[in-house]
């Protein structure tokens, strides 16, 4: 059962990182130009050997990553937006 206790640490982790980020707007920008910026390069990385390292297994791997960080934000950004109309509700009442 440690598999289960790590994931949860790290879900755990990966909330708040996207929360922190979603609540400033320079590091939403920021992680959202890196992710765009890492899928692009995955994209250079395949299609062509201009590059060190250059090849589909980096490319793919770089593309991944960027959208992994994209999904991230999203999700943080829903989670702020969902968690201020709830506070917002709440004080309605």
């Amino acid at each position: 059962m440690p598999l289960r206790r790590n994931l949860a640490a790290v879900q755990a982790r990966a909330r708040s990182a996207a929360l922190k980020a979603a609540a400033s707007r320079v590091a939403t920008a920021s992680a959202v130009l890196f992710g765009v910026g890492a899928i692009g390069l995955g994209v250079v990385l395949i299609f062509t050997n201009l590059l060190p390292l250059s090849g589909t297994g980096t490319g793919v791997g770089a593309a991944v990553g960027g959208l992994t960080v994209l999904l991230t934000i999203a999700y943080g950004v829903r989670e702020m937006r969902n968690a201020k109309k709830a506070e917002e509700s709440e004080d309605a009442e």
